[in-house]
């Protein structure tokens, strides 16, 4: 992988595993990065250390620290004060020190496959492979509530915005939401015919998004439980800072639409080229070029008023689908390569 930072001018590739990458996660204060492991099959060789931090010191990237932990890492998240480290694996979860990856606490409990902290702090939240959501205290990490919430693994966990709610999504095909207050049950909205791989809040946090391997992005009400569809779903989509749903449509328009109605708000029109733009968030759209024998990879920011800007990048890297993330300051972009051979994916 790649890393694009504007403030830099430059990009630097980050290898220090031989496995998958399959989370990356920015610090709050975006000078870190902390990266887990998966292994490509149960029986294969993995790294000796698959947990990873990489810090930002005078204008480059370094190895900060790594340790080795269970591995399969299926999810990795720093704390709101950038101290501790959060990690969900096939064996459970563990808390580890954000400087040193020592291990502060490691929990006695069934597989974790999702995890997530509270951005107000307090409570982390962690979903387990037998549908169980546990509620931890963030300091003393007890157990404060256990919920029977669904009859297949948690997919995914996200707290809402205003911390009023915490959705969930579920191998059984329902979306939950819960209040935070007292744990009990908000909403199920059951619309997907399959696993529901993702959820995402709104920014006022009145309305939920949920995707799955159906094909369809649901849009939830949460006032009135009301829903609308997105069929077929497309590819990728986003919130946009006033509430709606960003997605690309052909090869070269962003269409802004009513989360409800569905209907098209707005269109923002992309430089045309020989291949498609990827939607990589609300603010950011990618695509991938060949030119004299390089990948050539173009990156266009969108702000809140919409207007562009575009960087271009020169990669040795051969990747179809770069995957892309901006920092919480928005000086800095990870990159993220796929190997067209098949490989594991560096960092």
């Amino acid at each position: 992988a790649e890393l694009r930072d504007p403030a830099m001018r430059g990009t630097q590739e980050l290898f220090a595993n031989t496995e998958s990458v399959w989370e990356v996660d920015w610090s709050q204060d975006g000078d870190r990065l902390v990266v887990g492991t998966m292994t490509a099959k149960a029986d294969s060789e993995y790294d000796a250390k698959n947990l990873i931090i990489w810090k930002r010191e005078d204008g480059q990237w370094k190895l900060q620290t790594r340790t080795a932990a269970p591995k399969n890492i299926e999810a990795t998240e720093w704390s709101p004060d950038n101290t501790r480290v959060v990690i969900a694996h096939g064996d459970g979860w563990s808390i580890h020190d954000g400087q040193t990856l020592k291990i502060i606490h490691q929990a006695d409990s069934p597989a974790a496959s999702t995890i997530t902290w509270n951005p107000a702090g307090g409570a982390i939240a962690c979903g387990t492979g037998g549908g169980d959501i546990v509620i931890l205290n963030d300091e003393t990490y007890e157990t404060e509530h256990q919920i029977q919430a669904h009859f297949a693994k948690i997919m995914r966990l996200q707290w809402s915005p205003d911390n009023q709610f915490l959705a969930s999504a579920g191998g059984d095909g329902a979306v939950k939401i819960w209040n935070t207050n007292d744990w009990s049950l908000r909403e199920t909205f059951v619309g997907h015919s399959g696993i529901v791989t993702d959820v995402s809040w709104r920014p006022d946090s009145q309305a939920l998004a949920s995707t799955g391997y159906d094909g369809i992005v649901n849009i939830w009400s949460i006032a009135d439980g009301t829903e609308s569809y997105l069929s077929p779903a497309p590819k990728s989509f986003a919130w946009t800072d006033d509430n709606l749903i960003r997605s690309l449509s052909g090869r070269a328009t962003v269409v802004d639409r009513h989360p409800v109605s569905g209907n098209v708000v707005r269109t923002i029109r992309l430089p045309d080229g020989d291949s498609d733009w990827s939607l990589q968030s609300s603010r950011l759209v990618s695509r991938v070029s060949e030119h004299d024998g390089k990948q050539q990879i173009e990156v266009l920011t969108i702000d809140p008023k919409n207007h562009l800007s575009e960087f271009k990048l020169d990669s040795e890297s051969s990747s179809d689908k770069p995957i892309m993330d901006l920092s919480h300051d928005l000086r800095s972009l990870a990159i993220q390569f796929q190997p067209r051979n098949g490989n594991a994916i560096n960092l």
